[in-house]
């Protein structure tokens, strides 16, 4: 499909992810849109005291958040709002929008289960609602989309780089996260695997984790996040990737999204892949608790993997096209 924005306007408020806001807003520019970005929410030292030390407060302060952008936009008509999960939106913000731009498509996508961002509230408020959690689609009535992949990405797949490592284990921490990494490191370990890992926890959090009574081995985490440069040379240099998904959600991470769309090996506790079209045993291997044995001859084999039809540009030509949206 041929998506053709030009000269749209578009109101895009979503989190400050790595660079994939950036990623997306330019993509969007490139179809010819103006893009008017705005961050979900404050993320300034403000935001962290309010949220660890304040929590009752954070209703209050996301509408003044969402009330500063409806003060910073109010001279542009806009064709189009897009929000991507949008924490703690508020109806107030959605009704002022649709009053000032009566004409406007508002689209939603959630890259967050319900379970961990509360949504469903706001559906009815937009003409389109998209999920990356097959659950949530199902139960809801949404259109399910997993996530995408960068160019960045597509290229690892298309470049020859020798394998410096058997096994790469990174993402952002939550606790089972950090508990299988352990068993990755003493599976590596008797196994003769070379393994790379690299666990982000944010300085907050970690302090939240040791009050709590709970342990972190200081040398296993990294206080600052991988810089996407990083990241892509990890990855290129990388058999297979080892993915523990949150228990809270049913959607395929980006870390699972981009592992494919980087031909790559993936070993993921997250069964729903089974269901997707571009899956093969061949270059999925799904595990329960444990790493068994059986891993072994898995990553020892030959990689056949599929085109997956996950790239940015078919993701944003599904969310922007006028097919399915709610009348």
């Amino acid at each position: 499909m041929n998506l053709d924005l030009r000269d749209k306007k578009i109101l895009f408020i979503g989190p400050v992810f790595y660079d994939y806001h950036s990623i997306i807003q330019k993509h969007l520019e490139n179809l010819g849109a103006k893009v008017f970005f705005f961050p979900e929410r404050d993320y300034s030292i403000k935001f962290t005291v309010v949220n660890n030390l304040f929590n009752k407060k954070l209703d209050k302060l996301q509408e003044k958040h969402y009330d500063s952008i409806l003060e910073s936009s109010k001279e542009i008509s806009f064709d189009f709002l897009f929000v991507i999960r949008g924490y703690k939106m508020t109806k107030f913000f959605l009704e002022t929008f649709k009053k000032r731009n009566a004409r406007a498509q508002t689209i939603m996508y959630q890259w967050d289960s319900d379970n961990n961002n509360k949504f469903l509230h706001l559906i009815s408020s937009f003409n389109k609602v998209l999920s990356f959690d097959r659950q949530d689609a199902l139960n809801n009535n949404l259109i399910y989309l997993p996530l995408f992949y960068t160019n960045d990405i597509e290229n690892i797949k298309n470049t020859l780089v020798d394998n410096k490592y058997d096994v790469l284990y990174f993402g952002y921490f939550i606790r089972e996260r950090y508990d299988m990494m352990l068993k990755v490191i003493d599976f590596a370990n008797k196994n003769d695997l070379v393994l790379k890992t690299f666990l982000y926890v944010p300085f907050s959090v970690y302090i939240k984790e040791l009050l709590k009574g709970n342990k972190i081995d200081f040398k296993l985490i990294n206080f600052n996040p991988l810089c996407r440069a990083d990241y892509l040379d990890l990855l290129s240099k990388s058999k297979a990737i080892v993915d523990t998904s949150s228990l809270t959600q049913s959607g395929l991470s980006m870390r699972v999204i981009e592992t494919i769309g980087a031909g790559k090996k993936l070993i993921t506790s997250n069964k729903n892949i089974a269901l997707e079209n571009f899956y093969n045993s061949q270059q999925v291997y799904i595990y329960e608790s444990e790493l068994v044995d059986t891993i072994l001859p898995f990553l020892n084999s030959d990689l056949f993997s599929i085109d997956s039809n996950l790239s940015l540009k078919n993701w944003i030509c599904k969310i922007f096209e006028t097919d399915n949206q709610k009348e």
